[in-house]
């Protein structure tokens, strides 16, 4: 309330709000004093009905603020169906289903992300584009005490090569190490790069080496890994399919770092 232009004070037992700078005789009651805590009271009605229909919509009347009631009683009920309710049942008021604005509730409580576009568009060139990234920290570790790994596709061929790693700082050393392995096998330069935003492929150097090889940078909206699909659903299909290797081998869960490897040797 104080960031909305109002003061608050409590005096006798009551809590008043009042518009900031306005005398306080302007003030309203909005909570009274119930032993050691203070409880908001407002009309039992109005609860339930947004609070910017009164101040945005001045002409709302009593019908609209029913339907609004009745919407919230109903779970949030869609408005169209509270006319249907009305006519099957009994004891519902007449109302209109006329609304005036949106419910804040159904708005953040049914809203739904809507799906991403599908893409099948690739480069014409190997190397153009190489999409990467890290899954970790595993389960159990490795015999070789490996905790994550590091993938790198190419977007033209989908070849993959797959890195073990210790910790994620080591990811800077091991793409230098891709690097000069298919540049010099393919006669080709890497041209840009596709990641999400960790730190593990901004810090220690791989942002400023990938600026000073010429090698264009493309980071992933947070929290948006439908952005990076073609590493994010090749890692899960490796990983699926170790575990399940694994499993139906009976071995030992420290064999997870063999069976990613051959699964990922396995699916070129």
């Amino acid at each position: 309330m104080k960031e909305r232009g109002f003061d608050v004070a409590f005096s006798r037992g009551q809590v008043l709000m009042h518009p900031r700078g306005a005398s306080i005789t302007s003030a309203k009651v909005i909570g009274v004093r119930s032993r050691k805590l203070y409880r908001f009271s407002f009309q039992s009605a109005r609860v339930l009905v947004s609070s910017t229909s009164s101040r945005t919509h001045t002409s709302t009347t009593n019908s609209g603020d029913l339907c609004e009631l009745w919407h919230r009683k109903m779970v949030n009920m869609h408005h169209g169906a509270l006319r249907v309710l009305r006519e099957i049942t009994t004891g519902v008021p007449n109302f209109s289903v006329k609304h005036y604005e949106d419910c804040r509730g159904c708005a953040l409580g049914k809203r739904a992300k809507l799906p991403f576009p599908t893409s099948n568009s690739r480069n014409t060139g190997i190397l153009d584009l190489i999409h990467t990234d890290v899954s970790g920290r595993m389960s159990h570790v490795s015999f070789d005490a490996y905790e994550y790994h590091v993938i790198f596709i190419d977007d033209y061929s989908r070849r993959t090569w797959i890195y073990f790693l210790k910790t994620k700082g080591e990811v800077f050393s091991r793409f230098k190490e891709f690097k000069s392995l298919v540049e010099k096998q393919t006669n080709r330069k890497i041209r840009v790069l596709r990641s999400d935003n960790g730190g593990e492929y901004i810090d220690g150097g791989f942002y400023d080496f990938c600026a000073q090889e010429g090698i264009r940078r493309e980071f992933m909206v947070p929290y948006h890994p439908q952005q990076n699909r073609v590493s994010e659903r090749k890692n899960r299909a490796i990983v699926g399919a170790a575990r399940v290797m694994i499993h139906d081998q009976e071995l030992p869960l420290f064999f997870v770092g063999c069976g990613l490897q051959y699964c990922c040797l396995s699916s070129e």
